[in-house]
């Protein structure tokens, strides 16, 4: 997968149809605070007839008396029958008035996280339950990608039922031909516990073939890679829904957002995962939208032959590959749970068959409570508040938003500066602005000290000019190195600059970079890095540096580790440091080579003598690309001196 910018038409095209609606009328005022509140029963149908009294209610942590209860029913929710209604009276009370209106529902198929092949058993069963809604409601497709067309809310089923019939998944088995878990690949990036990456490769190299002794150097290459893209592809996923919830702002009535999605890798993260979350908490309470979510229970054979990849190992490793699978599946949901019960809606595990919860979802949307209810004590200073609602009535749940708009909604203060700089504070990948970094570690060549080489890439769509911020933090977490660069618009091509930090001390550290648009929207990208060079007999190594080239010929840092769609040839060099003259004099050879990950034969190899300066020993070769067929390969140099191996650098690159 590469970070693109997310192209959401979806939404923007309605005018017309949100003109001929009615905007609902309800009570507000400068010291008054709107809830809508769901309440169902155990069913999952909406609790009628409840007063005001029933309601309680806090805000900042507050407990606020509720003025007024209106009772909103939208669509086929009005032609239940009073049989079907659960309480007292079919009628509400004279507390509570009634009205009725429509839905806009957005089906999100989000095929950033589902697999090829997958998750048509949720969009069947969507199409299945369609009808569910009433005739009224306006109905739209959309996908996270924004690879797709969507189709904008509205009446013709027929345009839904054809965009749900054709959605597929686009996610990449990141870690193919071995399977390692979202836990177990953010602590085999961070080294914690250093056990892990010892488990996973004894579990994953029991059925490789058995000349293959850099097995376990491959699973970490390739735990390394998925771990970094999988933040990215989490990153996609919550800025697609961010976009769609605040673009659903534009219409009256219930507004219901539903993903159908494999699931969101959010323990990769947690700081950005808390900013991400707020911010689509605010969207969904200033925009009025509850967020469900089905999340299917994952097919655990292995579909990696299909994407033209080797088949996963199976044999005596295949037991505890299982238990992984499991424990990978509910992370997955467990982060798809936190979306949605952030932004005022449910989650939901599909088991079988997705009906009965596309048939809930339906029934639990179908009413709401809209709470006039006094606003707390220093609610002028704020633009949301914290707020939490239960009510008296047996067997009831309620859903609602755990963010409220102040009734003051003051807005809030934008600079461009603050926003980069709290960007670098909470770190982690934010795909508001795509941002990939690539490094490259060597020695300076004009000292001692070493050199960390970073390449930084935007898409040419990131609307122009672009301020962008650095933090270098050293293992405290303190800011060593800062600095601040502005782009000028790119005129729809990409942005690229390079820049080099001088480290005087190895360690490891963290890089970030924040970019901030022309609309304001603010994005980071973080990459660890072990200022570290390997030893290679009598030599220090650099890292294996990754180029690549395209259509324009032009060498450029591989800045994720797939190849561009456009990739024509690929350069893989290494630089060795000699301790003294005796190591220049012996005969050195790096071999080169590309083997896809899983197999002990490379595809492409070369055996080269490097070039000498001073104490310095250079050698790079350029691969045809045009070979790679689609899957994760390993790129390595082994350094052969008077015809023995001494050691190698390895590095992992993808081809789709």
């Amino acid at each position: 997968m590469k970070p693109a910018a997310l192209s959401l038409a979806i939404l923007l095209s309605l005018a017309p149809l949100v003109a001929q609606q009615q905007a609902p009328v309800f009570r507000t005022g400068a010291n008054v605070v709107t809830l809508d509140v769901t309440v169902v029963d155990k069913d999952g149908t909406p609790i009628r007839g409840l007063k005001a009294g029933d309601f309680t209610v806090t805000l900042e942590g507050q407990t606020r008396a509720v003025q007024t209860v209106d009772f909103l029913e939208f669509s086929s929710g009005a032609s239940r029958s009073a049989a079907g209604a659960s309480g007292a009276a079919a009628a509400a009370p004279a507390t509570a008035s009634r009205r009725r209106d429509r839905r806009v529902v957005v089906f999100l198929f989000d095929d950033l996280s589902i697999l090829p092949g997958q998750g048509k058993g949720l969009a069947a069963a969507a199409l299945r339950t369609l009808e569910q809604f009433g005739p009224d409601d306006l109905i739209g497709v959309a996908a996270s990608s924004g690879l797709v067309a969507p189709v904008n809310p509205t009446q013709d089923r027929a345009a839904v039922r054809a965009a749900l019939d054709k959605v597929r998944g686009r996610a990449e088995n990141l870690t193919a031909p071995f399977f390692i878990s979202a836990r177990e690949l953010e602590e085999i990036d961070r080294d914690v516990p250093q056990t892990t990456l010892t488990q996973v490769a004894r579990r994953e190299c029991l059925d490789v073939d058995p000349r293959l002794e850099q097995c376990p150097q491959q699973v970490r290459a390739v735990a390394m890679a998925a771990a970094s893209e999988l933040k990215v592809r989490a990153a996609m996923q919550l800025e697609a829904y961010h976009q769609i919830v605040a673009a659903m702002k534009q219409f009256q009535g219930q507004r219901v957002l539903i993903a159908l999605s494999g699931g969101v890798p959010t323990n990769m993260e947690r700081e950005l995962l808390s900013k991400r979350l707020d911010a689509i908490m605010r969207d969904a309470a200033e925009n009025g939208v509850k967020f469900y979510a089905l999340a299917e229970d994952p097919d655990y054979a292995d579909v990696s032959s299909a994407m033209g990849q080797p088949q996963a190992p199976t044999g005596a490793g295949e037991t505890d590959r299982n238990r992984s699978r499991i424990e990978n599946g509910q992370i997955l949901f467990n982060g798809m749970s936190e979306v949605a019960n952030a932004a005022g809606g449910e989650a939901y595990h599909v088991i079988g068959q997705g009906d009965r919860f596309f048939t809930r979802i339906e029934a639990q949307t179908s009413a709401i409570y809209r709470l006039a209810v006094d606003a707390p004590a220093g609610a002028d200073s704020l633009r949301f508040l914290n707020a939490k609602v239960t009510v008296k009535a047996a067997g009831a749940t309620v859903i609602t938003n755990r963010k409220t708009l102040s009734p003051t909604a003051a807005a809030e203060n934008f600079t461009v500066d603050s926003a980069l700089r709290g960007a670098l504070a909470t770190g982690g990948t934010d795909m508001a602005v795509p941002v990939s970094i690539a490094t490259a570690l060597r020695k300076n060549p004009a000292g001692t000290a070493l050199q960390l080489g970073v390449n930084l890439q935007m898409p040419g769509s990131v609307a122009g000019p672009v301020a962008t911020m650095f933090s270098l933090l050293d293992e405290t977490g303190k800011s060593i190195q800062a600095g601040r660069r502005d782009l000028p618009p790119g005129n729809g091509n990409e942005y690229r600059f390079a820049f080099a930090l001088a480290l005087t001390t190895p360690g490891k550290y963290t890089l970030r970079i924040s970019a901030a648009d022309a609309t304001g929207r603010v994005g980071s990208a973080e990459q660890r890095v072990d200022a570290t060079l390997a030893r290679i007999g009598p030599f220090a190594a650099s890292q294996l540096l990754i180029g690549w080239k395209g259509k324009d010929n032009t060498q450029r840092l591989l800045a994720l580790d797939t190849l561009p769609d456009d990739t024509s040839a690929l350069q893989a060099s290494v630089e060795l440091y000699a301790d003294d003259e005796a190591a220049m004099r012996s005969d050195v050879v790096m071999h080169f080579a590309i083997t896809p990950v899983g197999s002990a034969k490379p595809v492409l190899e070369k055996d080269l003598h490097p070039f000498a300066n001073g104490l310095t020993l250079s050698a790079a070769y350029d691969f045809d690309a045009s070979v790679l067929k689609p899957g994760a390969y390993t790129v390595t140099a082994a350094v052969m001196q008077s015809g023995q191996s001494k050691g190698l650098v390895q590095t992992l690159i993808r081809k789709r």
